[in-house]
């Protein structure tokens, strides 16, 4: 899940352009999205689907022009209002892939349902970070 994991890299990066609270959620969020692409891939690993690589490079290389472009704090504040609008579309995608390929490969009903909770925490937690990057 290398789009998670430069996601990740982009909050950490952002963080540094702040301090105190803000500084606290960026770096939170960076460490959220690290342990999402670790999840995601996990489950992919189980299923034997592999590495996901949903349009990847298009997306790896818009963010890695954010990354640059929040080199300057006045830089972060723009990619920081550009992330909260991007945020669902990254982690829609990969999330449909996920759960497609893990609900038709996954044998035991008891596996799906403990699968189907475990994409409702990740989702709950992409929509709270959604949340805190609108304030």
């Amino acid at each position: 899940m290398k789009i998670e994991e430069a996601v990740a890299l982009l909050y950490r990066d952002l963080a540094e352009k702040y301090t105190g609270v803000q500084k606290l959620l960026l770096l939170y969020i960076a460490r959220e999205s690290e342990n999402h692409a670790k999840t995601f891939q996990d489950i992919l690993t189980l299923v034997g689907a592999g590495r996901a690589d949903c349009r990847e490079n298009t997306i790896l290389e818009t963010i890695e022009d954010l990354r640059r472009k929040a080199r300057t704090k006045e830089g972060a504040k723009e990619v920081l209002g550009i992330m909260a609008r991007l945020e669902q579309t990254v982690s829609e995608e990969e999330y449909m892939e996920i759960v497609i390929r893990a609900l038709t490969e996954v044998p035991s009903s008891t596996d799906i349902k403990l699968l189907q909770e475990l994409f409702k925490a990740i989702a709950n937690d992409e929509k709270n970070t959604i949340h805190n990057l609108q304030k």
